[in-house]
């Protein structure tokens, strides 16, 4: 058996070997290489950086040394990283460039002229960077030449040697390839998209304008080299600077040729209130063109235009019913929305076509949140001819959604355990879980029924603690239809603290909410801030503000009183009296009014 001694010995030797032997590894400008495109493709700029500089500074494979000086650039040039250093990618770029069989070569090209034409990192040079376009040779770079000299670009204008470029150019009929900046594509992702010039990428609008090209060129070609420079003049801006003008010129001039998706962009740039070319009658007439000749969107668009309001002010429910059942054959789910909100509200003396609605809706549920509410909303309604277990279909479909995160879902669920329906029994366990779910998203609706529901439930500090999640919302924030529960509500809160043993401490946060209750015109609010500053209670006794107060409430109530009594039933009156009536303040707005007769 080996002494210990010996094992520590051999122990020493095989660590030592072992920090040799990874030493070696890295120092392995193979290894380096590596560990930098590793980085690349997983997004570790700096990682990447580092290790191409690294891989750079030793003896290289010339392949691999022209792919890392390449890669190298763009992230220097970007900025990704690092901070940006254009003008050491510039030398890098040069490298690559001289390199007559490096793979990357006509990209650097490419990009070595950007930096040239924008004076990025090297002195501006419109003419050096016309020399490394035509170099580099491929679809996007020939195209960026022909409109410097179309358009004299830093360069005299010259539209014949525009033609000659243009005639060089292979990808016309795939506009993808054509516009396709080769240097910048690898990084025209959503991570990085922001630090690429917006020359580089083509936004989605740019992409919708690519494939009208494309149908344009599948149905006819411009077939001379002047009508092709002539498309590329159009198409170009359009793709690539991106302006209005741009892209409304290159939309009129593909829906003059007749292209059905180009009509259907037209009649959006038309019917826009801001365009510079607002024109309703045109809008119109580019739609129902494009409409007509099968475009799903404009048939989608003609639909919704004749259910909501019509060309001439009318309500076509027939024509538009036949207009949205085509592009819901095209496969627009907004289409089957639409149909099943026709279906289920049509004109006067017209009954409802549940069943199709429903029909409509569970064509396209399975991918379309909004098409899983409506059915639920059917399915609660208890309409005829609704089958049995609807209800519980409503509750499986809202708890898939509920559980995904949908507050709306959540807050309907609560709802439905709150009173039960048909199969469903109430639950005020289940109420309150998905009410809570649903408030903890900032549901306003469900935190104002989850308050209300504890409430009832005779558990005020919880009541309490869920009213505290919308109590302080500002007035603006609160929809319409609102404002009278949440007013209400602040109230309530102010109730409750007031009842606390630290009322006190609380005072501040009490008048907080009493005051924006009295601002929403809350009568208890109102009557109960008279009340606290006319004894003096929280606050220092102040009779000005005690009569302010009051008196407020006093002129509301009366014109409240007064409405109730319009419909010339004595039990709205009497029963408005019973809810808002407050002996109290009557009592101290009086005593307040003979107080201030005396003083005068």
């Amino acid at each position: 058996m080996p002494s210990c001694h010996l094992l520590r010995r051999l122990h020493v030797v095989a660590v030592l070997g072992l920090v040799a032997a990874l030493s070696g590894c890295a120092a392995n400008p193979q290894e380096t290489y590596v560990e930098g495109r590793r980085a690349l493709v997983q997004a570790d700029y700096i990682v990447a950086r580092e290790a191409y500089q690294r891989y750079l500074s030793g003896e290289t494979e010339p392949y691999e040394q022209a792919r890392a000086m390449y890669e190298l650039s763009r992230l220097l040039y970007l900025g990704l990283g690092g901070e940006k250093r254009q003008q050491e990618a510039a030398h890098w770029l040069g490298r690559v460039a001289d390199r007559v069989d490096a793979a990357d070569r006509r990209e650097a090209l490419h990009l070595l002229a950007e930096m040239y034409r924008h004076g990025e990192g090297v002195t501006l040079d419109p003419g050096k960077a016309m020399t490394l376009l035509q170099a580099s040779g491929y679809s996007r770079a020939l195209a960026d030449l022909t409109m410097m000299y179309w358009v004299g670009d830093g360069v005299p204008q010259d539209k014949g040697r525009a033609a000659r470029v243009a005639a060089e150019i292979s990808d016309y009929g795939d506009a993808g390839q054509l516009f396709r900046h080769r240097a910048f594509a690898d990084y025209c992702r959503e991570d990085t998209r922001a630090i690429v010039p917006e020359r580089g990428c083509v936004d989605d609008e740019g992409l919708e304008i690519q494939g009208i090209a494309d149908q344009i060129w599948r149905v006819k070609p411009p077939e001379t080299d002047l009508q092709r420079l002539d498309y590329l003049a159009r198409l170009y801006p359009a793709v690539v600077d991106g302006g209005f003008e741009a892209r409304a010129n290159w939309y009129r001039y593909a829906a003059d040729i007749g292209n059905a998706r180009a009509q259907f962009h037209l009649a959006r740039i038309y019917n826009a209130p801001t365009s510079p070319w607002h024109d309703p009658d045109k809008a119109w007439g580019w739609l129902e063109t494009a409409a007509r000749q099968g475009d799903a969107k404009a048939q989608l668009a003609m639909g919704v235009e004749l259910a909501v309001a019509g060309h001439a002010g009318e309500n076509h429910y027939d024509e538009a019913l036949d207009w949205l059942r085509r592009a819901a054959d095209q496969g627009e789910p907004e289409a089957r929305l639409w149909l099943a909100r026709m279906y289920m509200n049509p004109p006067d003396g017209q009954p409802k076509l549940v069943l199709r609605a429903v029909e409509q809706l569970e064509r396209i549920a399975p991918d379309d949140d909004r098409a899983r509410h409506g059915l639920a909303d059917i399915y609660l309604s208890g309409m005829p001819g609704l089958a049995d277990e609807s209800s519980l279909r409503a509750v499986k479909l809202l708890e898939g959604m509920a559980s995904g995160g949908d507050a709306e879902a959540a807050y309907k669920l609560g709802a439905v355990y709150v009173r039960g329906v048909e199969g469903v029994a109430p639950s005020l366990v289940d109420a309150v879980r998905w009410l809570q779910r649903a408030a903890d998203q900032g549901h306003l609706r469900a935190g104002l029924l989850l308050a209300r529901v504890l409430d009832r439930d005779g558990r005020a500090d919880s009541a309490a603690r869920a009213r505290e999640l919308f109590v302080g919302m500002p007035g603006s924030d609160i929809p319409s239809d609102l404002k009278s529960l949440v007013s209400q509500a602040r109230y309530r809160q102010a109730l409750y603290l007031v009842g606390q043993p630290d009322a006190a401490a609380q005072t501040d946060r009490i008048l907080q909410l009493l005051e924006l209750a009295a601002e929403e015109q809350n009568l208890a609010a109102l009557a109960f801030l008279g009340l606290l500053y006319d004894r003096g209670e929280l606050v220092a006794r102040d009779a000005g503000r005690a009569y302010q107060y009051l008196g407020q409430w006093d002129v509301l109530y009366e014109k409240r009183l007064n409405l109730a009594k319009e419909d010339g039933s004595v039990w709205s009156e009497l029963e408005f009296e019973r809810r808002h009536g407050n002996a109290e303040a009557l009592d101290a707005l009086i005593r307040l009014r003979i107080q201030r007769l005396s003083e005068e």
